[in-house]
């Protein structure tokens, strides 16, 4: 009778713990499978982060055409204020001066441009690279669905993921900042070739203004020497 009690104690104990094994196993499975799916989704997430691509090659072919552009704006500008250079007047050298002074603003903002695209460039990188490790560990994961893919191994795969993830939104975030930046420089290049036009203009018309001013000068000064020639003549008479 002892023996009989023994075994049923063992046999009730042995199935209490064989529940609760199996409450947990099943417990663990759906965690599992929550925590799959929710790195799946996190992998989908970052599949549409990274179109961004076709994005950046806009951005940077922007980048290019406002350098290229900004570049144009100066080196007309010099050739032009370089043939002035000469026998001009007060007026035509104050107005020179200022357009020095826009050219040595938009040269500040050539060089502005060159940091901002070292700026975007640095963060593509990082992207590439995240992408790059993503992608492994993407494939890691569904090698893994395949076999016994272990719970711990899971939450540091999600962690990482979940890092990486972070650090290309930050790095996207920062890209398209920076080519806000971009765009403003281009509208402070266009604002300061409007006024250099303006400045060529004045120049202009100050040249010539001081061109048939000259011309009048000497005019008069052959009338008066036409008339004092024919007083001379007048008083030998």
């Amino acid at each position: 009778a002892k023996n009989i009690s023994v075994y049923k104690y063992n046999n009730e104990m042995f199935n209490r713990m064989k529940a609760l094994y199996d409450i947990k196993s099943t417990k663990c499975k759906k965690l599992f499978t929550i925590l799959a799916e929710e790195l799946k989704h996190k992998f989908n997430s970052f599949s549409e982060t990274v179109t961004f691509q076709k994005k950046y090659d806009s951005i940077i072919n922007d980048w290019k055409y406002i350098l290229d552009y900004a570049k144009d704006v100066y080196n007309k500008n010099l050739t032009k204020i370089k043939n002035y250079e000469g026998n001009e007047g007060l007026e035509v050298i104050i107005v020179r001066n200022k357009v020095k002074e826009k050219l040595a603003t938009l040269e500040g903002l050539v060089d502005r441009l060159d940091n901002l695209y070292n700026i975007i460039k640095s963060k593509y990188a990082i992207v590439m690279s995240a992408k790059s490790l993503i992608g492994e560990l993407k494939n890691e994961f569904k090698t893994g669905e395949k076999g016994d893919y272990k719970f711990d191994d899971l939450i540091r795969l999600m962690e990482t993921i979940s890092s990486k993830i972070n650090t290309v939104n930050e790095s996207v975030d920062s890209i398209h900042k920076t080519y806000s930046n971009i765009q403003y420089v281009e509208i402070q290049i266009e604002n300061l070739s409007a006024s250099l036009d303006g400045y060529m203009n004045e120049i202009d018309a100050l040249k010539s203004k001081g061109s048939t001013n000259d011309y009048i000068r000497e005019e008069m000064e052959s009338e008066m020497l036409f008339i004092t020639e024919n007083i001379n003549n007048l008083k030998k008479i």
